[in-house]
């Protein structure tokens, strides 16, 4: 169950037991959505149980072109009555200069279904049994440092051609300059960043990205703000990685994540 007006992950519950419901419906009315307001509205779908990936690239004149795979990181939050919320804790992205097949078919017909034929694209979906399940669309340039991701992976600055092409530049011809798989892991609890420092140490990999500093505040449940401090403002530091694939990184940070359990807190209601 989700809202239809949220973003980045906020207000998306699992419900696994119909006598779930009533709860998961009470923290959707009461969690703040971004900018201070309610959610409009809420939707209900399938529960798909597989691995998350999402496309990056650019489309001209109706010809879309991906720069990177990422396959997500998800991490799991079960609340006090045994509810399940998610976080997207990270990305292991990989230059998408040989694609499958599924994922290429289900690229050009996002792109033709909803019409989108100029500018930067970014394609949610999950793969189930080998075959790719559409989530969702943004007609963006993505967050959460995957723009970064997009670069580091490809050598191609994504938001520069994005840009060229908007201004009514040709498509250049891409050359993946930077083979092999980069991950970032946003690390949220204490005993995940001790993991991960364990594991550079033991390792001699990798490297940890602190955050922006910013000042501690508190902020009261009904501010406007508050969907987005406990949601952006709660990182510890960014898990870096390389590898010539993607599996030993996700393994890696799977392990982190699984130092401790998200555990259940009042200032995290907003982050589900």
């Amino acid at each position: 169950m989700k809202p239809v007006d949220g973003g980045g992950g906020l207000g998306i519950w699992l419900i696994e037991h119909a006598d779930q419901l009533h709860s998961v419906v009470k923290q959707l009315v009461q969690t703040m959505n971004y900018g201070g307001r309610g959610f409009s509205g809420f939707i209900v779908e399938s529960a798909l149980i597989g691995d998350e990936f999402s496309l990056q690239g650019v489309v001209h004149q109706g010809h879309p072109q991906a720069l990177t795979c990422c396959q997500k990181v998800i991490e799991q939050h079960r609340d006090a009555e045994g509810c399940v919320s998610f976080y997207e804790s990270g990305h292991v992205a990989m230059a998408a200069a040989a694609l499958p097949v599924s994922f290429s078919s289900l690229m050009t017909f996002c792109c033709e279904t909803f019409g989108y034929r100029q500018g930067a694209f970014h394609i949610d979906f999950i793969v189930v049994n080998g075959v790719p399940h559409f989530l969702e669309m943004g007609f963006r340039l993505s967050g959460m440092g995957v723009a970064t991701l997009v670069q580091e992976a490809t050598g191609i600055n994504w938001a520069e051609v994005t840009f060229r092409l908007e201004a009514g530049g040709a498509l250049p011809v891409f050359a993946f300059t930077t083979p092999g798989a980069i991950g970032q892991l946003r690390l949220r609890q204490p005993a995940q960043l001790q993991a991960a420092e364990r594991w550079i140490d033991q390792h001699q990999q990798g490297a940890l990205l602190p955050p922006l500093r910013l000042p501690a505040l508190q902020v009261s449940s009904r501010s406007s703000l508050y969907a987005d401090l406990t949601r952006h403002a709660g990182i510890l530091a960014t898990f870096s990685l390389t590898a010539t694939a993607r599996e030993p990184i996700m393994t890696t940070f799977q392990q982190v994540i699984a130092a401790q359990p998200v555990a259940a807190r009042r200032d995290k209601v907003c982050a589900g």
